[in-house]
């Protein structure tokens, strides 16, 4: 009998909208202004403020959580009403206002800024993950995945880059040229956004919706810009008494869990059980999260104070030699959030 002779197939090249990677830049540039901050933040509450440990931490809790929580709401508001592209030029726009307020020599700027940036967080954080899904079709999973890994590549790039200059900028010259330099990354996110990536991709839903007069004389897209300030106003009243934080977490979290359960019922049995997957995996990435946002917090204090980072005569910022690192852990880490 004659051999059989098989052939491989070559595996088809993937072609990748041009899109992704100017939305590459904008979550390289944005992740480069938000881990620019909180590399800085406590040793800057602590070191240059004086600020107690208690309440800087306290503060630093309070910064964190509500940057990784508000994107669940505003989140349904991108959904349901602005579309994914208003919503982070929004987020981007409070980022750049709220490190420019941050990088003032004033207290009450101080407090002010950072309600504004996580804010911002709140419209930008989870949305810009969610959109590149748009560029691809639905069935294309090969697709959808690699551009994942290029997003994430640059997005680690920024994130190295920032706690490298941010921190050594701030040890080596000045701590508010360093908030200064965040913005900075903030605002080239948004030109990368508003130039990059064409306004075909992530528009509301529902256009007549966000044209819809609220009252007279302002839209429901208006309205959505208008309500955020006295947003802006509880959440900076949280950083000034940041202890608030502790007993109002919890009911928080059940609320949000309990929404997600609710939604998940709108899909097909398959789809929630996925959706209850994804939800275990974020309690698991919680608790790894409690681990690994320490390196801006008790470890980048404790460098600070107990670390000789002096290497061949050179006394290297102790800030951005550990605040760099997130960029180099594992895909895990940023897996779960794509």
């Amino acid at each position: 009998m004659d051999a059989v002779t098989t052939i491989a197939t070559p595996t088809p090249k993937i072609k990748h909208p041009k899109e992704l990677y100017s939305l590459s830049l904008v979550a390289s540039f944005e992740r480069f202004a938000y881990y620019g901050t909180t590399t800085l933040l406590l040793a800057y509450l602590v070191t240059q403020l004086h600020f107690d440990e208690h309440n800087g931490y306290a503060m630093l809790g309070a910064f964190t959580s509500l940057a990784y929580g508000l994107p669940l709401f505003c989140g349904v508001i991108s959904d349901r009403l602005l579309g994914k592209r208003k919503s982070m030029i929004w987020g981007c726009v409070l980022h750049v206002l709220g490190l420019s307020l941050i990088a003032m020599p004033y207290h009450i700027t101080l407090y002010i800024g950072l309600a504004v940036f996580v804010a911002g967080n709140g419209f930008f954080g989870g949305v810009y993950k969610a959109m590149l899904g748009d560029f691809y079709d639905k069935d294309d999973m090969a697709g959808q995945d690699a551009g994942y890994t290029i997003m994430y590549g640059l997005f680690n790039v920024g994130i190295s880059l920032g706690a490298i200059i941010c921190g050594a900028v701030a040890q080596e010259i000045n701590w508010r040229l360093a908030f200064g330099i965040a913005a900075l990354g903030a605002f080239l996110s948004l030109l990368s956004l508003i130039f990059g990536i064409s306004k075909k991709h992530g528009r509301p839903v529902n256009e007549e919706k966000i044209t819809k007069k609220a009252v007279p004389g302002i839209n429901m897209e208006w309205l959505v810009y208008l309500l955020t300030i006295p947003c802006i106003g509880i959440m900076t009243l949280i950083f000034f008494y940041p202890g608030i934080m502790g007993p109002v977490l919890l009911p928080l979290a059940i609320v949000s869990l309990g929404y997600s359960i609710y939604l998940s019922f709108g899909y097909t049995k398959a789809e929630r059980l996925k959706i209850y997957a994804l939800l275990f995996g974020f309690a698991a990435w919680a608790l790894y999260l409690a681990v690994y946002e320490q390196l801006s917090g008790s470890m980048g204090l404790f460098v600070l104070r107990n670390v000789d980072t002096t290497v061949a005569g050179i006394k290297l910022p102790g800030l951005a030699i550990v605040n760099f690192l997130p960029g180099f852990l594992p895909a895990v880490q940023c897996r779960c959030c794509f």
